[in-house]
C-alpha cells in the first residue's frame, strides 16, 4: 500500500502526497522487463532471448519510467478507495520525484462532488406563480397563426401598413451624395412595425406607389438590435419596386380544419387556450424548480468542481458552434457570460442527486413504461417503437434519469413551503412586448 498523506483540502479540491515503496517499483520493473523482452531483439541473441540483465543495463531508465507510469493508475485507484474519494476530473499529478532507484513520490490534485445535506430543503419558502391565459393572449396567438398562413399577392395601390415592400435603397452621405457601393436592390421589408429600422422610416414610405422614388431620413430608436446605431441618423433614396399585400386568412371553420379535427372555430379557440395554458404551467413549474434551487443555495452555499463547470461551458459552446459554424465567436466573453449559469447548472445537479440518494429515489419499471407510453402517444408512435428509438440513440438512461429527477423535485416541493400566486397573463410585466410563447 502506498504512503498517502492529505496535504490540502479547499472547497471541492483535495491534494495528496503519495509515495510508492521501492519494493513495489522493483516488482513492476521486473514485470515490465519480461513484457519488453518478448519484443526486443539484440544483436547476438534471438528475438525474446536476450538476458533481462542486459535489457536493464541498456534500457534501465526507460524501463523504470515505463514501470512507474504503469503503476500510477493502480496506485491512484487504491488512494481513492482508501480515502473514499470519487473524483470528477482527471487527476492532476505534479512534483513527480523519480530517482534512478528507491521510492517514487508525487502529489495528486483531484476534485470531487461536494456533500450536500438534502434535508436543508425542508421548510424553504418559495412562491409559485400560476399564470392564467387571458383572452388577449389567445387572440394574439390566433392572430400569429393566421399571419403564418397568410398568402402574398402583388397589388397596384399605395403602400400600406402591414404590406411587404420590395425596394431599392441607395445610402446617402451627410451632404446627400450617394455613397458608392452602398446600394441595396430588391430589398424586402415588412411594414409590420418590427422589420423596419425606425417608425420614422415607416411613416415616410407608407403611401408610396410602385415606381415612385423618394428621399427619406430617419433616426434609429432603441428597438434596433445594434445598440451602437441608436440615436444615429441615416438618409436613403428609396425606389418602390413592388408592393405585396399579406392576405391573412379569415378565422373560419375551413381554416381551422388543417390543424386537427375541430368541429368549429370555438373548438379551435378553446384548444389554443388549453395549449397556451399548458405552456404557461410548464413555465411556472420550471421557475418554481429554479427558485427552490436558488433558495437552497442562499441558505446553504457550497462550491462546485470547476471541472464540471467547464464541461457545461464547453458543451454549450460546442452547440453554439454547430448551430452557427461561420458566425464570429468571442470565446472569453462567452465564458464570462455563461459561467454563472454553468455554476447554477452544476449546483442543481448536485442538489437533485443528493435528494435522490437521501430519499432512495429512482425510476421503477412501471413508471418508465407509463412515461414511454405517454411520450410515444405525444409523438404519434407506438410505445415499442419509441423505446427502441431511445435505446438506439443512447438516450434511454437519460430518459429514466429524467423521471427520477422529476420525482426528486416532487419531494422538494412536498417538503418546502410553497405559496401560490395567481397572475393574469403578463399583468406584472406592464412593459412586456411578449405575446404567446412559441
Amino acid at each position: 500500500m502506498p504512503a498517502i498523506e492529505l496535504k490540502e483540502s479547499s472547497g471541492c479540491t483535495k491534494k495528496f502526497h503519495v509515495e510508492i515503496e521501492a519494493e513495489r517499483i522493483e516488482g513492476q520493473i521486473n514485470e515490465t522487463v519480461k513484457t519488453l523482452k518478448k519484443d526486443v531483439q539484440i544483436p547476438g541473441f534471438r528475438k525474446g532471448k536476450a538476458p533481462e540483465s542486459m535489457l536493464l543495463k541498456r534500457f534501465g531508465s526507460t524501463i523504470r519510467r515505463e514501470a512507474i507510469s504503469d503503476l500510477i493508475p493502480g496506485v491512484l485507484d487504491e488512494l481513492f478507495k482508501a480515502e473514499g474519494v470519487k473524483p470528477v476530473n482527471e487527476p492532476e499529478i505534479d512534483d513527480l520525484e523519480m530517482d534512478e532507484s528507491g521510492p517514487v513520490s508525487f502529489t495528486v490534485a483531484i476534485e470531487e462532488v461536494p456533500e450536500v445535506d438534502a434535508s436543508g430543503m425542508e421548510g424553504i419558502v418559495v412562491t409559485k406563480e400560476n399564470r392564467k391565459v387571458t383572452d388577449e393572449i389567445v387572440d394574439n396567438e390566433i392572430e400569429r397563426i393566421r399571419r403564418m398562413y397568410a398568402r402574398q399577392e402583388d397589388v397596384d395601390r399605395p403602400l400600406a401598413k402591414d404590406d411587404i415592400a420590395v425596394i431599392n435603397l441607395q445610402k446617402l452621405d451627410d451632404s446627400g451624395v450617394p455613397i458608392v457601393g452602398e446600394k441595396l436592390e430588391n430589398h424586402v421589408i415588412a411594414l409590420d412595425g418590427r422589420g423596419t429600422p425606425s417608425p420614422q422610416f415607416d411613416q415616410q414610405v407608407i403611401g408610396m406607389s410602385k415606381g415612385e422614388e423618394k428621399r427619406v431620413s430617419f433616426t434609429y430608436d432603441d428597438s434596433i438590435e445594434k445598440e451602437e446605431l441608436v440615436g444615429t441618423t441615416e438618409a436613403y433614396d428609396v425606389e418602390m419596386v413592388r408592393i405585396v399585400e399579406n392576405v391573412i386568412p379569415e378565422l373560419d371553420d375551413e381554416f381551422v380544419k388543417q390543424f386537427g379535427e375541430f368541429e368549429n372555430t370555438d373548438a379551435f379557440v378553446e384548444n389554443t387556450k388549453e395549449r397556451l395554458q399548458a405552456q404557461f404551467d410548464s413555465m411556472s413549474n420550471r421557475k418554481l424548480r429554479g427558485d427552490l434551487i436558488e433558495e437552497f443555495v442562499k441558505q446553504a452555499p457550497f462550491e462546485v468542481p470547476n471541472s464540471m463547470v467547464e464541461r457545461v461551458i464547453l458543451s454549450e459552446m460546442e452547440q453554439m458552434r454547430r448551430a452557427n459554424p461561420n458566425a464570429p465567436f468571442d470565446e472569453e466573453a462567452y465564458r464570462t457570460r455563461m459561467r454563472p449559469d454553468a455554476v447554477r447548472a452544476v449546483q442543481t445537479y448536485v442538489i437533485v442527486d443528493a435528494v435522490k440518494k437521501a430519499q432512495n429515489i429512482e425510476a421503477d419499471k412501471d413508471e418508465v413504461t407509463q412515461r414511454i407510453e405517454a411520450a410515444a402517444t405525444a409523438n404519434g408512435m407506438e410505445a415499442k417503437e419509441f423505446r427502441r428509438r431511445l435505446i438506439k440513440e443512447g438516450s434511454f438512461d437519460d430518459f429514466k434519469s429524467n423521471i427520477a429527477q422529476d420525482k426528486a423535485y416532487d419531494w422538494m416541493i412536498s417538503v418546502a413551503k410553497v405559496e401560490e400566486k395567481d397572475i393574469m397573463g403578463f399583468e406584472d410585466q406592464p412593459e412586456s412586448n411578449i405575446v404567446a410563447p412559441e
